[in-house]
């Protein structure tokens, strides 16, 4: 799987889970050892979305 698009953010977890938010309003989610996709999530692209994502994923890994 490749997630065709320029990466604003990306995280990864305790649990080894990396998420990568995409400039077309994608979040892909991974196995951060195996590289595998098992997840993807699509919305409408919003002016400084980006931005709220990175905010987001910095929240949760705190």
């Amino acid at each position: 799987s490749q997630q065709k698009t320029i990466i604003n953010a990306m995280a990864v977890n305790e649990e080894g889970v990396m998420v990568t938010g995409g400039d077309n309003g994608s979040m892909w989610f991974w196995d951060w050892k195996s590289g595998h996709n098992f997840q993807q999530s699509q919305t409408i692209v919003q002016p400084g979305m980006h931005i709220r994502l990175l905010l987001l994923l910095q929240i949760d890994a705190s």
